[in-house]
């Protein structure tokens, strides 16, 4: 059977199923208009049906362009096609579809309010005698008045809906005793993204009221808010698609590598062929998996005299590189760790910096892999016993192995990697005393109560936003807080470095809206631009303290093709200024915190340094997860005193546009800094402040200041304390001791 016969009887499926959803759309047009004894004044039955009819034809054309791509019919050679967009597209066509239905169902409901109410007002003057008739025209005038007004806005939800290429989150509320969301909250496609303990940018989407709006700050030194976990109403299902998109496009480029294609070599010719890591996915990752080569790695030592074994007449030594023929006419470099017999040695892959990620570039990127920091390197933990036989001459250009280790990305890891030392060349020179740290785009003080839990000392914390500086001097005693932009700290910095004294460590966690993986604009705008600069003043905070280690935050976005030169110039500045940089992602779920919350995170320390591990998981099975309502737990609801139990209302209910209700027994979607909280999984309202900060792991006593949407948003732009605690433990066994050189 054709190999393609199964995706085009399944393309086929489609069309059918396309079909016949234009037909009960038809049937939804027509019955939707003839309900309305005033559809002239909103659009003809013909406007409806013409326009579906436009719509689904141009479906169905993508449909059948797709089929004939496939060789349907024929022998033509098969297209490459992004199944993982036509998924995407297809649940935007089911949202629409629900949308319409939801859209009109609030009408009717309305529409049936109104009249119930017009009756009830009839029917509460029935005893009088003239006035009666004029009052029931007028109540009759004003039903006739909101329904039109009612049906004016469902009019304009289909409309906008058919005409959008994404779903268009329009919703309508009324005002109620606690604020109201705001429609803007919703914005299109979800492009904002969390900005963890990032600056409020001063062109948020987010409409406030006139004094949030003069809180504004500018936009290079603003905080954002926004979510990467928040893609659509289907958000794990539809994280899960992002992230599985991210690793496809990451793997096919390292599978494609020189790098990867040295492995595959390399490991051919060992004696016992390493197994990879036994990794699905991102979600395996522990922080310490590796690949696992037992055999390589607890091979007994074979004493050799000097160091060096004669075999066949040729002259083996340790820690010295040589060739080896990989067959098909390519040639690997490899270094002999020690030896296990006097025919067979321990061997690691070496390969040239100009073959690891930052010295690869890619056309159409704003990178230049203009700097080698060492000509060659050695692949972490890539060992596998080779029988000397296999080895060839010493190489020219190396001639012992490389001190610089650089882990590659792998299937199961693609999105972790680094360059650093080996952690036992580092000599220390006695105790630190106190870890004094520096905390930018500080906001509330997530990551703060983080570091604070592992005894650190924030010398300064540097933020913009009015109402998070406020919140952050209420919850923290004696904490000196620079109001300003980053921009404008690194020009006071030597200023100010008299008064802060000696930085150990650095926190920085930049605006991450343009990185969003839920910003699907192909073209970067000036406003993503402008924020995403901010995650390049790393370099000059780094190269300005002389930091002994730094924590760089942010979103897997980072990793998606319009924004990777952002990461690799960061780490290229780094290494230039003598750095070590390790990246990984950490989920908040696996570190005690009751979300998911995937993030992006950069650990860098000085040559002189090791290296922060990557922190162990203290919730590796999911089944130890904290759930929504282990974590609610702990809240006091008879405690009248307790604050920041103030919530968001909405007409809206969960299904609708996006809004969720919480599930009791698992673990949260990303709170967020935007948009419509999740309701509450028992009770029919939002989940309150306090519930947010508790997903967040904030403490009970922590208080936010500012009105429930600036409350709102300093919460979903905190990072989450506990994950926050298990970095800084991380850095803490670092900073425990002084290095010679530091």
């Amino acid at each position: 059977m054709d190999e393609n016969e199964g995706r085009r009887r399944n393309i086929r499926d489609r069309i059918s199923e396309l079909e016949k959803e234009r037909h009960e759309t038809l049937q939804f047009d027509k019955r939707f208009t003839s309900n309305d004894e005033n559809v002239d004044s909103f659009g003809k039955l013909e406007v409806f049906q013409e326009g579906t009819q436009q719509k689904y034809n141009k479906r169905k054309k993508v449909l059948e362009d797709e089929l004939k791509a496939l060789g349907e019919g024929t022998n033509e050679q098969p297209l490459l096609l992004d199944h993982h967009s036509l998924r995407c597209k297809r649940r935007r066509l089911n949202r629409k579809r629900t949308n319409r239905r939801n859209s009109v169902e609030s009408y009717d409901h309305t529409r049936s309010r109104e009249e119930n109410k017009c009756q009830r007002d009839v029917g509460s003057q029935s005893d009088r005698d003239s006035p009666t008739s004029e009052c029931d025209s007028g109540r009759d005038n004003e039903c006739s008045s909101s329904e039109k007004q009612t049906r004016k806005e469902v009019i304009e939800i289909l409309d906008s809906s058919d005409s959008s290429d994404d779903d268009d989150q329009i919703h309508t509320e009324r005002n109620v005793d606690a604020e109201v969301i705001d429609s803007s909250d919703l914005d299109d496609d979800e492009v904002n993204e969390e900005g963890n303990d990032s600056q409020l940018s001063g062109e948020d989407n987010i409409q406030e009221s006139s004094e949030n709006l003069a809180q504004q700050t500018p936009l290079d030194s603003g905080r954002m808010e926004s979510d990467d976990d928040h893609f659509d109403s289907d958000d794990d299902e539809d994280e899960d698609d992002v992230r599985s998109e991210l690793r496809k496009e990451n793997m096919n480029r390292i599978e494609e590598s020189k790098l990867s294609m040295a492995v595959q070599g390399f490991r051919q010719k060992s004696v016992e062929v390493p197994q990879p890591p036994d990794i699905d996915d991102i979600d395996d990752i522990d922080g310490s998996s590796q690949t696992s080569i037992a055999i390589a790695n607890d091979a007994i030592p074979f004493e050799a005299e000097g160091g060096e074994v004669i075999h066949h007449g040729e002259r083996f030594r340790k820690n010295h590189c040589y060739l080896m023929d990989t067959g098909g006419g390519n040639q690997e470099i490899v270094g002999i760790l020690d030896f296990v017999s006097d025919h067979a040695a321990r061997c690691i892959l070496v390969v040239r910096f100009e073959d690891t990620i930052i010295g690869i570039e890619d056309e159409g990127l704003e990178y230049k892999a203009d700097y080698i920091h060492e000509s060659h390197v050695q692949i972490y933990k890539e060992v596998s016993i080779v029988e000397l036989s296999e080895l060839g001459e010493e190489p020219e250009d190396v001639k012992e192995i490389p001190k610089l280790i650089y882990e590659p990305q792998r299937d199961g890891i693609w999105c972790q990697f680094g360059y650093f030392y080996n952690e036992h060349s580092f000599i220390q020179a006695g105790r630190r005393n106190q870890i004094k740290s520096l905390e930018f785009f500080a906001g509330c003080g997530g990551s703060l109560q983080g570091y604070h839990s592992c005894n650190f000392k924030t010398v300064m914390a540097i933020e913009n936003d009015d109402m998070a500086v406020k919140t952050l001097k209420a919850n923290n005693e004696g904490l000196r807080v620079y109001e300003g932009c980053v921009r404008d700290f690194i020009k006071d910095y030597d200023t100010l470095s008299f008064a802060i004294g000696k930085i150990d460590h650095v926190h920085f966690s930049p605006p991450c809206k343009g990185f969003s993986t839920a910003n699907r604009n192909e073209i970067m705008s000036d406003n993503d631009r402008a924020n995403n600069d901010l995650s390049l003043l790393i370099i000059d905070v780094v190269r300005k303290t002389s930091c002994a280690t730094a924590v760089f935050e942010n979103v897997l976005g980072m990793w998606r093709r319009k924004n990777v030169h952002y990461m690799k110039n960061i780490v290229k500045e780094l290494l230039k200024l003598n750095y070590q940089v390790r990246c990984a992602t950490l989920k908040a779920c696996d570190y005690g915190d009751a979300q998911k919350r995937p993030r992006f995170f950069m650990f860098i320390s000085k040559n002189s340094i090791p290296i922060p591990s990557i922190p162990a998981k203290t919730h590796a099975d999911t089944n130890s997860y904290v759930t929504v309502e282990e974590a609610f737990s702990s809240l006091d609801y008879n405690d009248g005193a307790m604050e920041n139990m103030n919530f968001k209302t909405s007409d809206l209910r969960p299904g609708q546009h996006g809004l969720i209700r919480l599930d009791s027994q698992k673990i949260a979607p990303s709170v967020r800094a935007s948009s419509i909280p999740p309701f509450h999984y028992k009770e029919d309202r939002c989940i309150s402040v306090r519930e947010a900060a508790t997903l967040q792991s904030f403490p009970t006593y922590y208080i936010f200041h500012g009105n429930i949407t600036s409350q709102y948003r300093q919460v979903g732009n905190a990072i989450p304390v506990k994950l926050a605690s298990n970095v800084a433990r991380s850095i803490q066994t670092v900073l425990a001791h002084k290095y010679e050189g530091e």
